[in-house]
């Protein structure tokens, strides 16, 4: 019982932490599935107007930004696996 008194903030402040995190990589999931979503419905104007240089930049840097978001959402999410498996021990 102390064990849990004193792991409740810390355990508290991680999870809140996690949702967080969780909320801002469904939000760029959604502007991914967006911004292909767009792409695929004006591919002909597109090639019409030559933008296709800079249509895949723009892409591109929605895939690299959501990357380096989802890299941080695993370290986050392994925190609490090894937080829960250190419970089970003690």
């Amino acid at each position: 019982m102390l064990i849990g008194l004193i792991f409740y903030k810390p355990a508290n402040i991680l999870i809140s932490k996690i949702r967080k995190k969780a909320e801002e990589s469904r939000i760029i999931s959604y502007e991914l599935d967006d911004d292909q979503e767009r792409i695929l419905s004006n591919f002909y104007l597109i090639k019409l107007l030559s933008k296709e240089n800079e249509e895949y930049q723009r892409f591109s840097n929605s895939v690299d930004f959501a990357g380096k978001t989802r890299s941080g959402i695993l370290n986050w999410d392994l925190c609490p696996i090894m937080f829960s498996h250190l419970q089970l021990h003690f």
